[in-house]
């Protein structure tokens, strides 16, 4: 996903997990106006990687994915989301 467009493979194009994960990045990319989006996630992907030693475990410990992660399988979960929800999650 980069903002404001979802690129998917043939394959995975029918997955509404997978989709519902990546349209919760847009809504965090627009909350954050894009380059706040950029900068928290590659924010939390080093502070992960100095607390993990684990470039996977910091990717999963990335506020934003951690959210997307735990909200996909809710397809009705962008209707209710609060604005910023994303900052209930820390690295």
């Amino acid at each position: 996903t980069i903002w404001p467009f979802i690129f998917l493979a043939k394959g995975v194009r029918g997955d509404p997990e997978l989709v519902n994960h990546e349209s919760i990045h847009i809504r965090q990319y627009g909350e954050t106006l894009v380059l706040g989006f950029l900068l928290v996630y590659l924010w939390d992907w080093l502070v992960g990687m100095l607390l993990y030693r684990d470039a996977r475990k910091a990717y999963r410990r990335i506020r934003f994915e951690q959210e997307a992660y735990e909200h996909s399988a809710e397809q009705g979960y962008l209707g209710r989301r609060r604005t910023w929800a994303w900052l209930g999650y820390h690295v």
